[in-house]
């Protein structure tokens, strides 16, 4: 256990000595995590998981700062009632200000979320064979609270963070009103770009 501890802090050495001048970012980005949604309705919601991937182009602000804004696709879903299954599909918009010392940032900012496709699905009702359109019930913008914690070693950024949802997925006609609280691991590569 020692020596992983030893080659942690070397490589987090070796990347906070890197010079770097960068005014201007761009990092594509790739997750992967847990959807664990907070319900205001009757019923149980189990934890499902969640694919996300994106841009994100940051500015500089001298040795400790970034202005960023983003782009996302991600897709979750969760299980209702311990039967019924929901999924969405969101393109988000991100705005954030990281913090960083060294190799290790700290990140948050507001996310807003325009749901591309949703759906339902119930195997024990026959009259379901595959998943049904959910957009009818599905809110036209949902907002997030995204705050994140990770380490970039030179162009490779590995990030922790969760969103917090801020409004609900699912209006008051659909099988439950959830806010989704959305765990993530990504990494992504850092370009330079001037």
């Amino acid at each position: 256990m020692r020596h992983l501890y030893t080659l942690l802090i070397a490589m987090l050495t070796l990347a906070a000595s890197a010079n770097d001048s960068t005014r201007l970012s761009l990092t594509p980005f790739l997750g992967l995590g847990l959807n664990s949604p907070s319900v205001k309705t009757d019923g149980s919601v189990q934890s499902r998981h969640v694919l996300n991937a994106g841009v994100r182009l940051d500015y500089h602000l001298g040795n400790h700062w970034m202005l960023g804004a983003g782009l996302q696709y991600h897709f979750s879903d969760i299980i209702v009632n311990n039967n019924s299954f929901l999924r969405c599909g969101m393109i988000g918009l991100i705005a954030a200000a990281t913090f960083r010392y060294r190799a290790i940032f700290l990140d948050t900012g507001l996310q807003l979320d325009v749901p591309v496709h949703s759906d339902f699905h119930n195997p024990n009702w026959e009259a379901y064979h595959g998943y049904v359109d959910n957009m009818g019930n599905t809110n036209g913008v949902v907002l997030g609270w995204p705050v994140g914690v990770g380490v970039q070693l030179r162009h490779v950024v590995l990030r922790a963070g969760v969103t917090v949802g801020l409004t609900r997925v699912y209006n008051s006609t659909a099988i439950t009103a959830a806010r989704n609280n959305i765990f993530t691991f990504t990494i992504g590569y850092r370009f330079r770009l001037k």
